[in-house]
Parts: structure tokens; C-alpha cells; sequence
């Protein structure tokens, strides 16, 4: 009966322990941004030639790394280096602008992505 119980907890666990994402390569032509449903725009610094802006389908999910997200994960606003805590996935695959990312479960250092 103990070994049941102890097979049983383990289903549960690996049910609830998340899968890594698969992340989606983004087109380099207008042409496949366009058929997969992405912005063929200037995203980035000024000047830089346009690339696809592609959506994730997992932005807003809860994350505690990026390596479940589509995109990045994410960490709140003005979160504390270090501290441990969830972020959420990102909306896009590619992120631009200065965000702090979830690793392993914490805030990872501010990254600026031009």
C-alpha cells in the first residue's frame, strides 16, 4: 500500500512539473513573418534594418525560467536583483528595451536588448 501511495505523489509531480518550451525561430524574410502571423517592422534601435516581431502564445503565463517560455521570462518591474520570485512569460519572442529576467527562480541582472 506505501509504495502505492509513494507512486501516486510521483504521478502528481510530474504532472505539475513544467515541460521546457519549445522556441519558435523567427522568420528572416517578410514573406514567412507575414505567413506566421508576425509585424515585419523596425523594432530596436533606430536605423536598424526591419525583422519580424512575432507574438509567443504563451505570453502571461507564469514562469520561473526562460527556458519555459516561448519568449523570455520576464521579471515584475523594479524587482530586486537576486530575490527569489516568478516573472511572467514575454509576448514577443524577441524582447527589446532594459528587463531583468527570471533564472532558476530568481531575478537575474538587467539586460538592455537593443
Amino acid at each position: 500500500m506505501k509504495r502505492g501511495n509513494v507512486l501516486a505523489v510521483l504521478a502528481l509531480l510530474a504532472a505539475c512539473t513544467p515541460t521546457a518550451a519549445v522556441r519558435p525561430s523567427v522568420p528572416q524574410t517578410k514573406q514567412e513573418c507575414l505567413a506566421k502571423g508576425g509585424n515585419w517592422t523596425h523594432v530596436g534601435l533606430p536605423g536598424l534594418p526591419k525583422r519580424c516581431d512575432l507574438k509567443t502564445t504563451d505570453g502571461g503565463n507564469s514562469c520561473a525560467d526562460s527556458r519555459y517560455c516561448q519568449g523570455e521570462c520576464l521579471a515584475p518591474e523594479n524587482a530586486t536583483e537576486g530575490v527569489k520570485t516568478t516573472g511572467t512569460c514575454s509576448s514577443y519572442v524577441t524582447e527589446f528595451g532594459c528587463r531583468s529576467r527570471i533564472e532558476n527562480g530568481r531575478v537575474g541582472i538587467k539586460l538592455c536588448v537593443d
